[in-house]
């Protein structure tokens, strides 16, 4: 039996999870998509294009290098606010990366499920606190339509436009 490996990279704990899970490939490229812009973010990682081309190469290099035990909730937490707080003052963007925020954790998350943790724990040995462990979502906001039109003013005026200001 081999040796658990220890102080492991963010390569080698996406190697276990593809060698020892069964995840759609698709969705497990997203999960690691996620995680990466997660991890690249805390570690200011910004080399070249992280979507194509030449710099790529070298940007996923780089954070595959990354030790996992480097990504703390702590980091996290600091890169789910510093991402709210890139939004600004104005509400629809605000709302739009609440829901970015929590897409990214959500997926990113998953690669450290109860089901792949029990399956990679055989091969590597994980830090602790994992990177996830108690970091809560964003709240989500209603999206059910509020009318701000007054609709008892509207027909008022509607009925004194017509029958003149005398009613």
């Amino acid at each position: 039996m081999a040796e658990k490996k220890a102080d492991i990279t963010v390569s080698e704990y996406l190697e276990a999870v593809r060698s020892k899970c069964t995840i759609k490939p698709l969705t497990r490229t997203g999960y690691e998509t996620c995680f990466r812009r997660i991890v690249a973010d805390i570690c200011s990682i910004y080399a070249g294009s992280k979507y194509g081309g030449p710099g790529r190469d070298l940007w996923l290099s780089k954070v595959n290098a990354v030790k996992l035990i480097k990504i703390t909730p702590d980091k996290v937490k600091d890169w789910q606010t510093a991402y709210l707080n890139r939004a600004g003052l104005d509400p629809l963007s605000q709302r739009r990366a609440k829901t970015s925020c929590n897409t990214t954790i959500r997926q990113a998350r998953s690669l450290f499920s109860k089901k792949i943790l029990k399956a990679v724990s055989a091969v590597v040995t994980l830090p602790s606190p994992l990177p996830f462990d108690g970091i809560e979502y964003e709240p989500r906001q209603s999206l059910k339509y509020t009318s701000q039109i007054d609709l008892s003013a509207a027909i008022q005026g509607r009925i004194r436009s017509t029958f003149g200001a005398s009613t």
